[in-house]
């Protein structure tokens, strides 16, 4: 009998760990892993979307001690267990964690898009206008730097990019993710697709970026 009951309690915490976003942008993912408007949802340990209360979009990431990282698995502590690949906040040194970011020097090749914006919340849990200069990354880019599966506390938000395309030469900030982008690829604001791209009718240009 307690076999049977650890086994679904251990159940019940993987569904709620592996849902990191809700549905619907305008919703928020509450300190109990369930979806929905208001201060019950949207309030302190409000784990993803539009978060007004304190410790919002963290889940509980940072560990007590500013000197302790938290592991790949949950856990606190130091060393390379907690503190290297995997690291979710901290002192992170690995791949992975939440203090690696897009790195300078290296130019990636892909495909640019563009999208509408202003429909919502990004992925990074801000809202924008089709007019600014803005970005979604290609999920294999940006899941990594993704902690515990909170895309707003992913560590690429914010970060500039510049891009080069047929037209021109644009820099964009990096505020959402492309599910259906592959590797090099940029989905882009329509502004920024203007600069480097042109007409909306092309569709698709081949591009080159690299991180500022």
């Amino acid at each position: 009998y307690d076999n049977d009951k650890d086994f679904l309690l251990r159940s019940l915490i993987r569904r709620r760990l592996a849902r990191s976003t809700c549905p619907n942008s305008s919703q928020c993912l509450s300190k109990w892993g369930y979806c929905g408007t208001g201060s019950a949802y949207c309030g302190d340990g409000c784990q993803a979307g539009p978060c007004s209360g304190s410790g919002n979009t963290g889940g509980g990431l940072d560990c007590p001690n500013s000197n302790e990282c938290r592991s790949r698995w949950g856990y606190c502590g130091t060393g390379s267990a907690y503190c290297g690949d995997g690291c979710q906040a901290g002192p992170c040194s690995g791949s992975g964690g939440t203090s690696s970011g897009g790195s300078t020097g290296s130019t990636f090749q892909g495909d640019a898009t563009y999208y509408s914006v202003s429909v919502g919340y990004t992925a990074c849990g801000t809202m924008h206008s089709d007019s600014e200069y803005i970005a979604a990354l290609n999920a294999a880019q940006f899941d990594p730097y993704t902690p515990n599966g909170n895309p707003n506390r992913n560590s690429l938000c914010g970060k500039l990019v510049n891009v080069v395309g047929p037209l021109g030469t644009v820099t964009v900030k990096i505020v959402d993710k492309c599910p259906g982008c592959k590797y090099g690829d940029l989905d882009l604001s329509e502004a920024a697709f203007r600069v480097a791209i042109g007409d909306f009718g092309i569709g698709r240009a081949r591009i080159t970026w690299k991180w500022l």
